[in-house]
């Protein structure tokens, strides 16, 4: 029973490197750019792993050979994935516009691709000002673990491991705190993974 524990448990500790490893993506689109091949491909990685992991655990089953299907609730995360950030009030409009019967992989890119060409590009000061906001020392650094805690609570829903993959990267200071404009500077540009390649 301890081997089949820690099998399991090897297993889990794959698949969540392996999500980690698909979801450090940055696909940057101007208006009326297409998603080049490479970035279709490492796009449905991250496509086919959201959609087959359900955050609700109720991913649609699927008979061998059929495409998979991104369900609205999902759509969030897919997005986070692709290094697209998002607001609030984006994401109802977002959602609704997935079928309720969901969306397959060739629909996704053209949607992609049309709402990544309509977002505007992050600017780091404003990033920094944001983060400033948190630094209560007026130091220009922030304690990680606060960060963390903070993003998971009121980042739009984002998950622990979705704010790991963003933090664990960045360098600390010797008390262990992250820049505010380096983590601005890092926010901007994205996470490192696909580029325009």
């Amino acid at each position: 029973i301890a081997r089949l524990l820690a099998a399991a448990r090897s297993r889990a500790r794959a698949r969540q490197r392996a999500q980690l490893q698909v979801a450090a993506m940055d696909i940057k689109l101007m208006a009326g750019d297409r998603l080049r091949k490479s970035q279709k491909e490492a796009m449905q990685k991250v496509f086919r792993y959201v959609t087959m992991h359900s955050e609700d655990g109720k991913a649609l089953r699927l008979e061998k050979g059929e495409q998979p299907l991104l369900r609205g609730e999902d759509l969030p995360r897919l997005l986070r994935g692709c290094g697209v950030a998002l607001l609030d009030k984006e994401l109802p409009i977002l959602i609704s516009e997935v079928p309720d019967e969901g969306m397959d992989f060739k629909e996704f890119t053209k949607f992609f691709e049309r709402i990544a060409g309509e977002r505007t590009t992050v600017k780091e000061d404003g990033v920094v000002s944001a983060l400033s906001a948190l630094d209560i020392t007026g130091q220009g650094r922030l304690d990680p673990t606060i960060l963390r805690d903070f993003l998971v609570e009121f980042g739009s829903g984002m998950l622990e491991e979705d704010v790991l993959m963003i933090l664990d990267p960045m360098p600390r200071d010797k008390l262990g705190k992250i820049s505010c404009a380096e983590l601005a500077a890092h926010l901007a540009r994205g996470p490192i993974g696909v580029q325009k390649t």
